[in-house]
């Protein structure tokens, strides 16, 4: 199972960042920047939002965790969790690039369906 530490480092490796720029941009000590990936200890919740920011993901995301809304017959979405435990960033990303695409395709045909 890919740890918290894990996925903020590999989220700050997708952005082609550092440590030191992360700390910048944050304010984060680079030192704590580096016990958060090193798995000695854990940011707090306003943290991790703050960390998500920075990437463009999500707390989800970093948590190991991926959410798809499915969309029902009423118009609201339903939530899913789809887990991504032990697969790589680059899947990961795959993973949601599919999603976008599927959601483009059936978002075309319910709008030709209406159009008819």
């Amino acid at each position: 199972m890919k740890s918290l530490g894990d996925s903020l480092r590999n989220a700050r490796e997708a952005k082609n960042m550092t440590q030191k720029e992360v700390a910048r941009i944050t304010g984060i000590n680079n030192k704590t920047i580096s016990n958060y990936e090193n798995g000695v200890s854990s940011p707090d919740p306003d943290t991790l939002r703050i960390f998500a920011d920075v990437y463009e993901t999500s707390v989800d995301h970093l948590l190991g965790r991926c959410e798809i809304i499915k969309e029902n017959g009423n118009g609201f979405g339903k939530r899913v969790t789809v887990d991504v435990t032990g697969l790589p960033e680059e899947a990961v990303k795959k993973v949601e690039e599919y999603i976008e695409l599927l959601k483009l395709k059936y978002k075309q045909k319910r709008n030709k369906k209406k159009d008819k």
